[in-house]
């Protein structure tokens, strides 16, 4: 029995260490919108980097940062990441919306920072929004256009590794 035990308890730590992080939330439960799951790993020159700090951010369902009354400058939904050890970062939230009037697309934006290097940037549009083009993606080095899925549960969900650029 005692045998049994303790392979169960090795069974248990190994699936623990191949899970990924635990996503930080950008917008809880209570917030409207289309839930949204997404992450993916930071990479140099193809490694993963552990301890990568990952800022995300975006608009609310309305395609506002901030209630305009407010007065607030940071985005309300919004948090940073540490990546793990395999360079992975997650996120929990819902999908944005574009600015209203506007014609730039929905899209959520990344400062990614790695001690030693310049700050990345990236930003993502998702590719079944109506406003998106292969003419505005390219005049914008920082965007990268996502696929999300819709799960069973109704949410949306991408993943999407990053690249660093090479050092100067």
């Amino acid at each position: 029995m005692r045998t049994v035990a303790v392979l169960a308890l090795v069974l248990t730590l190994g699936a623990a260490s191949n899970a990924g992080p635990a996503a930080v939330v950008l917008a809880g439960p209570n917030e409207p919108g289309d839930r949204l799951a997404f992450g993916g790993r930071i990479l140099d020159k193809g490694k993963p980097v552990a301890g990568a700090k990952v800022l995300a951010y975006h608009t609310d369902r309305t395609g506002l940062y901030n209630d305009p009354a407010a007065h607030a400058r940071t985005p309300r939904l919004r948090g940073t990441a540490t990546t793990d050890r395999q360079g992975r970062f997650a996120f929990s939230t819902i999908r944005p919306a574009p600015y209203p009037g506007n014609e730039i697309p929905a899209h959520i934006h990344l400062e990614i920072t790695v001690p030693g290097r310049r700050v990345h940037y990236v930003t993502y549009w998702f590719d079944d929004d109506p406003i998106v083009t292969p003419e505005k993606a390219k005049r914008d080095p920082e965007v990268v256009i996502v696929h999300a899925t819709r799960g069973a549960s109704g949410a949306w969900s991408f993943s999407n590794d990053v690249a660093l650029p090479a050092a100067p």
